[in-house]
């Protein structure tokens, strides 16, 4: 299988929906990716939500955790079960723009890279604002980890988040030291990232998130 998007949950069945939609509608064939969705062991309607998208689309997994175990163990035991070569991750408070597997892949099959990071919205639904964050000079220290495409091998071989912290720069950091490829950008946001109502749209590379499903912006 080309490629995995992996969606992990701890209680948010509110804005679930509206990720697992943006994932599931992507332009490439079905059959040539998968969405799978990490339960943290939610006592919310995550399980039931992923019921119903389990009977509508083939290639919807879902894997749920007994008890919560955070965010980064979340993540890891979704690495473990991908099937794609490739990987992106996705809050499930926000959203994809519907090329963002297409684009992202072909750049990294042209360019024979494994890391390939787009621009992104970030969304104030309060303030009824969007801005568009361009990382025109490439650092960890800009990224957020959901949004890029990644080679699933060397996030194995990496041991994936650790445990202690399971910083996104550690993660991001000890990953492309591990590839050694040039990363790739894509000059275009293909990424909504939902900023809660406490954060301000200048805050960058913020925890907090808020999404409703909505195209258009």
């Amino acid at each position: 299988m080309l490629a995995s998007i992996i969606v992990t949950s701890a209680n948010g069945a509110g804005m679930l929906e509206s990720a697992l939609y943006s994932a599931l509608h992507q332009s490439v064939p079905t059959s040539d990716y998968e969405v799978l969705l990490v339960d943290d062991g939610s006592n919310d309607r995550t399980s039931e939500i992923a019921g119903i998208y389990r009977k509508l689309f083939g290639n919807f997994r879902y894997l749920r955790l007994p008890v919560s175990r955070g965010q980064a163990a979340s993540f890891n035991s979704g690495l473990e079960a991908l099937q794609g070569r490739y990987f992106t991750m996705l809050s499930s408070s926000d959203a994809l723009d519907r090329e963002m597997l297409a684009q992202s892949t072909a750049h990294a099959e042209a360019n024979e890279t494994e890391f390939v990071f787009c621009d992104r919205y970030e969304v104030s639904l309060t303030e009824e604002t969007h801005r568009h964050v361009e990382i025109e000079s490439f650092s960890t220290s800009d990224l957020i980890v959901e949004g890029a495409l990644m080679k699933t091998s060397i996030a194995r071989d990496i041991g994936g988040y650790r445990a202690l912290g399971g910083a996104a720069k550690d993660f991001l950091d000890r990953y492309l030291a591990a590839s050694g490829c040039t990363p790739v950008r894509i000059p275009r946001p293909l990424y909504y990232q939902g900023l809660s109502p406490t954060q301000s749209p200048d805050s960058p590379n913020g925890t907090g998130r808020m999404w409703r499903r909505t195209n258009s912006l």
